[in-house]
């Protein structure tokens, strides 16, 4: 191999880190974003929902806020 291969061996091997770096970065950043959302959202479905709010959908919010803060973990 000649020198000038390894050095576009090198760049590309480069380029594709820099790039997973990238969407690994964006991917942490998205989830936060929803994470937010989540934690406000919940609120809003009660106060809409006072009315026909029910024990099982407690439950609902809790079960999905406890999946979302456990997958939050494994993303920092």
């Amino acid at each position: 191999m000649t020198q000038r291969d390894d050095g576009h061996d090198y760049r590309d091997s480069k380029n594709k880190q820099e790039q997973y770096e990238k969407q690994k970065k964006e991917k942490r950043e998205q989830a936060q974003r929803l994470i937010d959302k989540w934690n406000s959202w919940q609120y809003d479905a009660y106060e809409s929902n006072k009315s026909t709010w029910k024990d099982e959908d407690d439950l609902d919010c809790q079960a999905i806020s406890k999946l979302i803060n456990d997958n939050a973990n494994n993303l920092q």
